[in-house]
């Protein structure tokens, strides 16, 4: 792992770990009450496979069983969105592609995260401001079926392309359309959290 990348994720796991998951066992009911474990070690052969093949960067362990997360978190801005990365140069395969698949094939036992999150904190990463949680099968079987509903001639709104200089392009999704779909979805504001406790 190159040593932006280590920095990066340590990063992440940090914030994961000190600011984002607390704050959801405070305040969303799913995780209320749960242990929540961060994938720490990438030199972990199991912790390794778990993020790179599966895409599981957490999960909620209680004495009867486990769910696994996928998390991304973004510092600074406030999008209240899902990016999910679509498409990456030399049409490796991407994020998209790889939940649709494990989806597909979960009755045959493969893994892949149960909850989705997508969390922005603030800048410095000491306070979590909005947080977005679906259930991965709803919201990925959800983008498929828009995708098929979709003319390719088009422009596709309010589902937004955006592209990173690295040549990669991600699916805008914002929260307020996914919340209209009626499947699950949680999002924590931490305008909303200060508003309830005073």
């Amino acid at each position: 792992m190159r040593d932006e990348v280590r920095s990066d994720f340590e990063r992440s796991v940090r914030v994961l770990r000190d600011i984002v998951f607390p704050t959801l066992r405070l305040s969303c009911p799913d995780f209320q009450g749960m242990e929540i474990e961060v994938l720490l070690h990438h030199r972990d052969r199991l912790h390794y496979d778990l993020d790179t093949i599966a895409g599981i960067d957490a999960y909620l362990r209680t004495p009867l069983g486990l769910r696994t997360i996928a998390a991304r978190v973004q510092y600074g801005g406030l999008h209240r969105t899902f990016t999910i990365r679509v498409a990456r140069p030399k049409q490796a395969v991407t994020e998209l592609h790889k939940r649709l698949s494990q989806v597909a094939s979960r009755d045959s036992g493969t893994l892949y995260p149960y909850w989705t999150l997508h969390a922005y904190v603030t800048a410095d990463g000491s306070r979590l401001s909005h947080a977005g949680l679906a259930k991965t099968s709803e919201l990925y079987v959800w983008l498929a079926q828009q995708f098929a509903l979709l003319d390719p001639r088009e422009p596709h709104e309010p589902l937004m392309s955006r592209f990173s200089r690295e040549g990669e392009r991600f699916l805008v999704v914002p929260w307020d359309i996914y919340r209209a779909s009626g499947h699950y979805f949680f999002e924590y504001s931490s305008h909303d959290a200060t508003t309830a406790r005073q």
